[in-house]
Parts: structure tokens; sequence; C-alpha cells
């Protein structure tokens, strides 16, 4: 009876940290979505595989534990370990890994991007006053004999 417990309440432990590490790759998802801007079809499709792979690593769990027979504290445990990272990390990672990561992309992305844009936006601007003076010059008349 001593191994049978030990084992239910490993399969508790292990459904609360997979819970947790589900609530990391949501919110590694969530900062994903809000550095890189996304339309509504795109977060139905990202969330759908989320829930998907999630579905069946938790499967996965379970046919290893019990082969299959479905205990309801798996899931209460899952749900367990999902709010307590939910609610003590996940506030803090999502709003300053989101901050930083945003930050570093607009510095390795968007301002050099804007520097390019610049550059070219003031050769077309000189080949523009190029081209009006070449236009603005007389065309020589060919004499006629």
């Amino acid at each position: 009876m001593g191994d049978f417990i030990n084992q239910e309440i490993s399969m508790f432990l292990e459904a609360a940290y997979y819970g947790m590490l589900m609530g990391i790759s949501y919110d590694v998802l969530r900062i994903f979505r809000r550095v890189v801007s996304h339309k509504n079809v795109i977060v139905y499709i990202e969330d759908y595989l989320f829930w998907v792979v999630w579905g069946i690593i938790l499967f996965a769990l379970i046919f290893n534990y019990n082969d299959g027979n479905i205990r309801g504290y798996v899931f209460v445990a899952v749900l367990i370990g999902g709010i307590l990272y939910l609610k003590s990390f996940s506030p803090f990672l999502v709003k300053y890994v989101s901050l930083i990561l945003g930050n570093i992309l607009t510095f390795i992305l968007k301002k050099p991007l804007k520097a390019v844009k610049m550059f070219i936006t003031r050769l077309v601007r000189k080949a523009k006053k190029g081209i009006k003076k070449l236009n603005g010059i007389p065309h020589r008349k060919k004499k006629e004999e």
C-alpha cells in the first residue's frame, strides 16, 4: 500500500510541476504576442496548437503513471501548479521580459531599418532633384545646314 501512495503522491507533484510548465509556456506565448503583433486568426491557431500539445503531454503523463487511467486529482494538481505560477511569477515575467525583448527588438531591428529607410529616402530625393535639373536644361537643337 505504501508504494501505491508514494506513486500517487509522486504523480500529483509531477502534475503540479507540469501545470507550472504549462503556465510558463503560455507566458512565453504571451510575451511573443506582446513583442510581435498578431492577427486574431494567428492567435486562435497558436492557442489551438498550445492546447493540443499540452493535451498530448498530459496524456503521456497520465499514461506513464496509470496506464491511461484518468484520475481527477491529476487535473486538480495541474490547475494548482498553473495557478501558483500565474499568481506568483507570471505578472513580473510577462511585463519585464516583454519590455526587455521589445527594447532589444527595437534596438536591433527598428532603428537600423529606420536609418536604412532615411538613407534610401535621401537618395531618392537627390535623384529626383537631379532629374528635375536635367529636365530644366534646354536641349540643343541640331543645326540645320
